[in-house]
């Protein structure tokens, strides 16, 4: 999370993310719930069922809306509501239109439905922990006055129980104006709402006569957690043979001490992202790695001893402290919508005499990321080969020449090593910065400027 949303989320028991779907994303997901809303009951996948406009296991009827379980503007918001031992235990899909919640729908939290002991919130060391939360993610616009989702910020932490009938005396005949407490969240088709299980919650009745509410219910535990359900796998096989391996592990119950691999394959979760120029960039820090060879080979800043840092470092360093080594990040373009084809590398880095590393994208010319020091490689994969002043965002590889600065990404998430290929401490590397726009020159005020990833929180 970032602070913004950690913040937020702490003060009223959810977030608003605006805009988490691109187009093309939208544009199938709404295109797979129009087809499933168009699918006779009888005729449905199996394994999903349909009553009073919501589709139970509906995430299910297509890959578009199974991938939102995995999402890579929610997913780090899920790992560290977890703490890192996230499990996806049920994703319903509701098409509601105005034959349906003509009453409203009665408030509610899992204090209260499932025992006060059942359900946690806590934090510790700065980090929140949610043990039941849910993820909406809307492919219709609700404008406010139209109803919908109302929830009772800060709830999630009371204290004390809710004298019935605060709100709405007679639910049968709601008042016009909504109770001050109480907040009607109006979400855009493309918006996503993440919400503790704890936090006081409900439906108002919907108003349009010619829209409907169509949204997506995805719900997360940890995954030593087991709810009052009492099923092992909260899904039918019918459904489960249909579903990817990294979903199938995401649904699956683990011991608390499990570290799932779909926890350890998205690695550079602190990102921001920007469209500078006529492309879209996505930046990260140095020390924000995956994997490293050795604990002796790289060290960060002054957290681990390395060289002094010089002023003027966004953040820690990563720097070589002697020999060949590497360095391996995985980053997802799909964060700042971009997509496959040519993206160029640029550091920020403290390089004073053309000191060049080695840089290889997995993928790109049919390249595979090397499980030994790889031959010396020029001008494929050389990096950096400049004299430049300290704390330059340098963007080519090879005196003035591309060298191994541009590469072929894919859709979705990419793998880059750094490998140096001599000893020195010469090399200090900042921050990382992939844009699609080749010609983009990118600046210290652009970095700073960058969407840290809150998404219009």
């Amino acid at each position: 999370m970032t602070p913004k949303q950690r913040y937020l989320f702490d003060l009223t028991g959810y977030i608003h993310l605006k805009n988490v779907l691109n187009d093309e994303e939208l544009k199938k997901t709404q295109d797979a719930v129009e087809r499933c809303v168009q699918t006779p009951q009888d005729e449905l996948p199996p394994g999903i069922s349909y009553s009073g406009g919501g589709y139970s296991n509906g995430f299910s009827f297509d890959k578009s809306l199974e991938a939102l379980t995995l999402h890579p503007k929610t997913w780090p918001i899920v790992k560290e509501l977890t703490d890192n031992k996230p499990r996806f235990n049920r994703g319903s899909l509701l098409a509601k239109g105005p034959e349906h919640d003509q009453v409203i729908g009665k408030l509610h939290c899992a204090r209260e439905d499932c025992g006060w002991q059942t359900r946690r919130y806590d934090v510790k060391d700065g980090q929140i922990y949610c043990n039941d939360f849910v993820v909406f993610f809307y492919f219709a616009d609700v404008h406010p006055g139209d109803g919908g989702l109302v929830v009772l910020p800060g709830s999630h932490k009371a204290n004390f129980e809710r004298p019935e009938g605060i709100f709405f005396p007679d639910p049968e005949d709601p008042p016009d104006e909504l109770h001050p407490a109480l907040v009607n969240v109006t979400a855009r088709a493309g918006d996503a709402i993440v919400l503790s299980e704890l936090l006081t919650h409900g439906v108002l009745i919907w108003k349009p006569k010619d829209r409907y509410r169509r949204f997506i219910i995805l719900r997360y535990t940890t995954q030593f957690f087991q709810d009052a359900r009492a099923h092992r796998v909260p899904f039918p096989p019918e459904v489960m043979e249909r579903l990817s391996p990294e979903t199938i592990e995401l649904v699956q119950p683990a011991s608390y001490t499990h570290i799932k691999d779909i926890v350890k394959s998205f690695a550079v979760e602190e990102f921001r992202v920007s469209q500078y120029g006529s492309g879209e960039q996505i930046w990260f820090e140095a020390e924000a790695f995956d994997e490293r060879d050795s604990e002796d080979v790289y060290k960060l800043g002054t957290a681990e001893g390395a060289l002094e840092p010089t002023e003027g470092a966004f953040g820690d360093i990563v720097t070589n402290a002697g020999g060949q080594g590497w360095l391996l990040y995985r980053f997802d373009i799909s964060a700042a919508d971009g997509k496959a084809g040519d993206w160029r590398f640029i550091a920020r880095v403290i390089n004073p005499s053309n000191h060049s590393d080695w840089l290889w994208v997995l993928g790109d010319d049919g390249d595979e990321i090397p499980t030994e020091a790889p031959a010396l490689v020029r001008p494929d994969h050389i990096i950096l080969e400049e004299n430049v002043p300290d704390w330059t965002w340098l963007r080519t590889g090879d005196f003035g020449e591309d060298g191994g600065t541009v590469n072929k990404l894919q859709d979705g998430e990419n793998v880059m090593m750094i490998w140096t290929r001599q000893s020195s401490n010469q090399v200090q590397y900042d921050v990382f910065c992939w844009s699609s726009d080749l010609e983009y020159e990118p600046t210290n005020e652009d970095y700073e400027n960058a969407n840290s990833g809150d998404y219009g929180c």
